[in-house]
């Protein structure tokens, strides 16, 4: 056993970036070292890696840099409060999220790009370069991807007893601010041309397509939720449904989504590498795919962390002569974290790593038990396994974070994972052929597979045993990931094989 875990630790270098760089962080969230302190630390250790990089004890330099490096980097990306608070602003800003109805505000997230005093006219514009909470009244519409200028007060965001304000600060928001009708003064025609303007643009277009769809009313809010991340038609008891099921994830695009346009991309272009140069053609072909769904999809935050993800995991598969999925996911998420560290306290970046982790240990040994002469039974059977690995792999962080356990969840996932395979699948078909000689196959389709899931879900949803209120330690979470991934690194090391993700291996 000891020569396993040896030889997969070997083979999966970034295990030994990853956890000094997760200790960096959580050590800079509760201590603040002087700048030029750190920086010096700093500037040695990795002169002292450099210098004795072919000894073994190298690694010990390079353990304690990366530590400091991240600590650095996570005091740089504090959030950082330069609007001021309780004083009448003037702002300007750009919604950077499709706005949500909430009975009498609309809610979305805003950057805010300058301000300036209201009781003195005279004074200066201030860059602000912050991000915002925004709530404003539904007299008065705003869209994704807008510039507008507004009278408004920044609230703080509460932090004492909170689990969401302290979330949205680790999102980088530094206030709330509340538009109440007139006080909304314009729309900036100017520097429209943004990737936000242009992913709303997609957006809508998308949507509109989707919109010729004979659908029902519940089928098409669905289907416009989880396509194209457009949630205003959800009536408020099809949420709830949802979320007391645990199947909020469904209807924000995000690792799920991202993943299956990842999946199809890749088994659509299956064979390519087979002509010269074709592998770089199904890759590039791959993040291409990604990224214009992630624009479709409006570009909000959680789509961009996730096309993100799956861009760097598509790389990663290119550049690497051996597909060890640990290496690549802790390669991808270190990436991530050196952009922004912050993304370690994100619940929807610590599910989505951690589903994708737990598809890639787990579905290459339970598939080839699994696996039948019959292809189609293989494919359903594949998308039944995902939806199984991936809630185990998450049950710990979800039972910690909100103290409850879609008991549900467990049984009604692989169905549900199923329906959403094929309802993305279907919609993105039909936005890419809008022919109105296949209207009536795609309208039927998605139909039937939202009514399924709608149908699976509210009824679940009326069970008394839907979830069951559960508490664990921080450190059983912890101890528990750790042991996961070390044992995936001890049998990666057993055999290589074990891990491939190819339907016929």
């Amino acid at each position: 056993m000891e020569g396993s875990l040896t030889n997969g630790i070997r083979n999966t270098p970034f295990l030994r970036i990853i956890l000094p760089m997760i200790a960096g962080i959580l050590v800079a969230r509760s201590y603040t070292v002087p700048w030029s302190m750190l920086g010096g630390s700093l500037v040695l250790v990795w002169a002292l890696a450099w210098m004795g990089y072919r000894k073994r004890e190298s690694w010990c330099y390079v353990v304690v840099a990366v530590f400091l490096s991240a600590m650095l980097l996570s005091q740089l990306h504090r959030t950082k409060d330069p609007l001021p608070k309780g004083e009448r602003l003037l702002l300007t800003f750009q919604v950077i999220e499709n706005p949500s109805d909430h009975g009498r505000w609309q809610r979305t997230a805003a950057d805010v790009g300058y301000f300036r005093y209201e009781k003195d006219p005279k004074a200066r514009w201030r860059a602000a370069r912050a991000r915002v909470l925004l709530w404003v009244d539904t007299c008065q519409r705003v869209e994704q991807g807008g510039q507008y200028a507004a009278l408004a007060y920044v609230n703080p965001i509460d932090t004492t007893g909170s689990g969401y304000g302290k979330l949205m600060r680790t999102r980088g928001f530094c206030g709330k601010v509340f538009v109440t009708p007139g006080k909304l003064l314009t729309r900036s025609p100017a520097q429209t041309a943004t990737p936000l303007y242009y992913a709303r643009c997609l957006q809508s277009g998308a949507a509109q397509r989707l919109d010729r769809l004979s659908l029902s009313d519940d089928a098409r809010a669905v289907v416009s939720a989880m396509a194209v991340g457009d949630k205003r038609e959800m009536s408020p008891v099809l949420k709830a449904a949802y979320s007391r099921v645990g199947a909020s994830h469904l209807l924000a695009v995000s690792g799920l989504h991202v993943g299956i346009v990842f999946s199809l991309v890749n088994i659509m272009f299956y064979l390519l590498p087979a002509v010269r140069r074709g592998h770089i053609l199904k890759n590039v072909a791959a993040v291409v795919a990604i990224w214009l769904y992630a624009m479709v999809a409006g570009l909000s935050p959680s789509v961009i962390r996730a096309a993100f993800m799956f861009s760097g995991i598509q790389i990663a598969l290119a550049a690497t002569q051996y597909r060890n999925p640990v290496n690549t996911m802790l390669a991808t998420a270190a990436v991530m974290l050196a952009i922004d560290p912050n993304y370690l306290f994100d619940i929807s970046f610590q599910l989505s790593f951690l589903a994708v982790l737990a598809i890639f240990i787990a579905f290459g040994p339970l598939y080839r038990r699994l696996r039948t002469r019959y292809a189609l039974l293989n494919l359903v059977i594949s998308v039944l396994i995902v939806g199984l690995v991936a809630t185990m792999g998450t049950a710990p962080l979800v039972v910690w974070q909100f103290g409850s356990f879609p008991l549900v969840g467990m049984f009604i996932n692989p169905v549900v994972i199923l329906t959403a395979h094929l309802i993305v699948l279907l919609a993105v078909g039909w936005i890419v052929l809008p022919f109105s000689l296949l209207e009536g196959v795609f309208s039927a389709g998605l139909e039937v597979c939202a009514w399924v899931q709608n149908a699976v879900v509210k009824w679940c949803a009326n069970q008394s045993w839907a979830a069951i209120d559960l508490h664990v330690p921080l450190w059983f979470v912890a101890g528990y990931y750790l042991v996961y991934v070390l044992f995936a690194v001890w049998w990666y090391g057993r055999d290589e094989s074990k891990f491939t993700l190819d339907y016929d291996a």
